[in-house]
C-alpha cells in the first residue's frame, strides 16, 4: 500500500475523513507560501478541524468568520469582509464556499482585500453530499478557475484531490 493509502486508511480508523487527510498534506505543502499578513476566512480560533495549524512564519494571522462561537478574531461575512483594499499578502478560504449564498460576492471580497502579487489558497467540495440546509453549492475545477478569474485573481494552479475515496 502507498504512504498516502496507509494515511487515509489510518485517518479513517481515527475519525477523520479521507477528504480532510488529503486537504491537510495540500495545506502542509502551501505553508512556505502563506506569508505576510494572512486572512483565514471560515476560521476560528476554536473547533479547527483536521490536524494542520498555521505556520509560525506570516507576520500576523488573523480569523475572520460569521460564527462567533468559532472565536475568530473578527466575526464578519465574507461577501462583506470589514477590512480595507489590498490589506493581506494571503488569503485562505477552506470548505467555505459551499456555505455561501453568493460565492461570486465571496471571490470578489477576497480578490478586494488581497495584494497585488498576494495569493489565494482555496478548497471547496465537488463530489461530498450536503451536510446541513445552508450547504448550497458543490463546484469543478473549470467552475471554481471561473469564479477566481471573474473575480480579478490569476490561477496559477488547480488540484483536484480524492477521486473515488473523497
Amino acid at each position: 500500500m502507498t504512504d498516502t493509502g496507509t494515511s487515509l486508511l489510518a485517518a479513517v480508523r481515527d475519525g477523520r475523513s479521507a477528504r480532510r487527510v488529503l486537504l491537510d498534506a495540500a495545506l502542509e505543502e502551501l505553508a512556505p507560501l502563506m506569508r505576510g499578513r494572512v486572512l483565514e476566512v471560515g476560521g476560528g480560533r476554536r473547533g479547527r478541524r483536521g490536524t494542520f495549524r498555521p505556520p509560525s512564519h506570516p507576520d500576523a494571522w488573523l480569523y475572520v468568520d460569521v460564527n462567533v462561537q468559532a472565536v475568530p478574531h473578527v466575526g464578519a461575512d465574507v461577501m462583506s469582509l470589514p477590512f480595507g483594499d489590498q490589506t493581506f499578502d494571503t488569503v485562505i478560504c477552506l470548505e467555505v464556499l459551499e456555505y455561501v449564498p453568493s460565492p461570486e460576492a465571496a471571490l470578489a471580497e477576497m480578490s478586494r482585500v488581497l495584494r497585488k502579487g498576494g495569493g489565494l489558497i482555496l478548497s471547496a467540495p465537488f463530489n461530498t453530499r450536503p451536510d446541513t440546509v445552508t450547504d448550497f453549492w458543490r463546484f469543478t475545477a473549470p467552475g471554481l478557475r471561473h469564479l477566481a478569474t471573474s473575480a480579478g485573481l490569476e490561477v496559477t494552479r488547480v488540484r483536484e484531490q480524492g477521486a473515488a475515496v473523497s
